[in-house]
């Protein structure tokens, strides 16, 4: 199963950069097949176990999925759009009522989904330090392309980098040890699981975001400012902060107060951006993560064995 995902995977990835062009029912149908396979082949292998039923329904939820995604892959572009953001939707919040289907019920997210908190956790992260590692790959390919490096472009540069260091230490310096064991210690896991993942994709999304900003900032350290690039500076690390203190706050019980500075200190760096410029402005967003980090290693610091989680 995991091969015959691994090749139906490398069609997608292939046909990803034409998704909404030409090869859109290529992207649509691989990605169909694969959510769609996955659950038919637990299901069947798992048979009369108890969890048998949690993957009935997820399978009804795949097949329904995939026929939007598929549509949306037939049909013109407009109506693409509507189908596959029904689709994604739908990935989305079916979980979040137990994959509710009519005659087999709803999952019970206590006793039929079952995490491995430490394993759960772990991918996660390991999630995040891709999409870090990606950053910083593709700070360093902007670089290489720039025209000329200037003073500018390698202060970007250096920005860019400790920009993605401030990312990693702000994400792994605590929650990430501690969130194993809240796992462990809950009545009901799969809730913990299904609100990791939920938060995650805003961590990730960010991270994306951020590079891209990077990107922008690297190749035109000298640009206009625009609306755009101002949303694409600040939204980055605005939604990392946001979704590292909902992380936290699911771990510890409360939204970290210092996540609560960082996002307060973004906000006169919005109003300021034209007076600022592209440099600075990134500049300083880089300055708040690092305070942010800073205050939140002192207040959660000393050794590993002396924090206590306050959930």
């Amino acid at each position: 199963m995991l091969f015959a995902l691994m090749g139906v995977g490398l069609l997608f990835a292939a046909a990803l950069p034409e998704a909404f062009g030409e090869r859109a029912l290529l992207f649509a149908g691989c990605y169909a097949v694969m959510q769609v396979g996955r659950a038919l082949f637990l299901r069947l292998q798992l048979g009369d176990h108890p969890l048998g039923p949690n993957f009935s329904r997820i399978l009804a939820w795949a097949v329904l999925c995939a026929a939007l995604w598929i549509g949306g892959g037939l049909a013109e572009p407009g109506w693409r759009m509507l189908l596959w953001g029904l689709a994604v939707a739908c990935e989305y919040v079916s979980p979040m009522f137990g994959f509710p289907v009519p005659g087999l019920g709803r999952s019970d997210s206590a006793r039929e989904w079952t995490i491995e908190g430490g394993h759960l956790v772990e991918r996660c992260a390991l999630f995040v330090i891709v999409a870090l590692g990606e950053s910083i790959l593709i700070t360093g390919a902007t670089l290489a392309h720039a025209p000329a490096w200037d003073a500018a472009e390698m202060i970007a540069f250096a920005t860019a980098f400790v920009g993605s260091l401030a990312m990693w230490w702000l994400y792994f310096n605590i929650a990430v040890r501690d969130a194993t064991e809240i796992i462990v210690q809950a009545d009901d896991p799969g809730r913990y699981g299904a609100l990791f993942h939920y938060l995650h994709v805003a961590i990730v999304g960010s991270v994306i975001v951020t590079a891209v900003g990077n990107d922008l900032m690297i190749a035109h350290p000298h640009g206009h400012m625009t609306l755009a690039f101002v949303l694409v500076m600040l939204a980055g690390p605005g939604l990392f902060l946001a979704g590292n203190g909902l992380y936290k706050r699911a771990v510890y019980g409360r939204f970290p107060l210092s996540h609560l500075i960082g996002l307060a200190l973004l906000l006169p760096l919005a109003c300021l951006a034209q007076v600022l410029g592209l440099l600075w402005l990134n500049a300083l967003t880089t300055v708040v993560l690092i305070v942010t980090a800073s205050l939140e290693t002192a207040a959660r610091g000393g050794p590993p064995d002396k924090q206590v989680s306050t959930h």
